[in-house]
């Protein structure tokens, strides 16, 4: 079956989100990772299974994420904020955190990279009065909310969605 989309526009916009779509569903977890805190670190009980760009699946084993190893984490987060962190796994197995914007209330998950699964995130709040350091302050320090993820929030299936014109 075929469908005949008469506006050029609209369907240039279907093909975006679309694409957006098939990009979500090819690059995700399946299995839940089981995460908690680890001291100042993050652990999973579970081995993570997932998918980057395709059907091939990848397997990380039960472990902990040495967060004071990943390069790009902001190194502090003031009190009297919140943030939402990813954790991510590439192809090759590799652990790494995406942070989001630290802000006042009403924090915002992080976009992951193109070629990252992700599997698991948390929120952290600060209201201990003093600075937060993700990798070396302890999570018990602050208010942390852990959870299991298949892609980040931030790119769920309604984010891919276009703004049509009816003209």
């Amino acid at each position: 079956m075929s469908v005949q989309i008469a506006n050029r526009s609209m369907h240039v916009d279907m093909r975006v989100m679309l694409n957006a779509i098939n990009k979500q569903l090819r690059t995700r977890t399946i299995s839940n990772a089981g995460l908690s805190a680890s001291t100042a670190d993050v652990a999973w009980s579970n081995a993570v299974d997932f998918h980057i760009d395709g059907p091939q699946i990848y397997t990380k084993a039960a472990g902990t994420g040495d967060i004071s190893a990943v390069a790009d984490v902001p190194a502090v987060q003031a009190t009297g904020t919140e943030r939402y962190y990813l954790f991510t796994l590439d192809a090759s197995g590799t652990f790494n955190v995406v942070a989001g914007e630290a802000a006042a209330s009403d924090a915002e998950w992080p976009e992951a990279p193109d070629d990252v699964a992700v599997f698991g995130g948390v929120k952290v709040v600060n209201v201990s009065g003093s600075d937060f350091t993700m990798g070396t302050t302890a999570f018990a320090d602050v208010t942390a909310s852990f959870y299991n993820l298949a892609s980040s929030p931030a790119e769920g299936l309604i984010s891919a969605a276009v703004e049509v014109d009816d003209e």
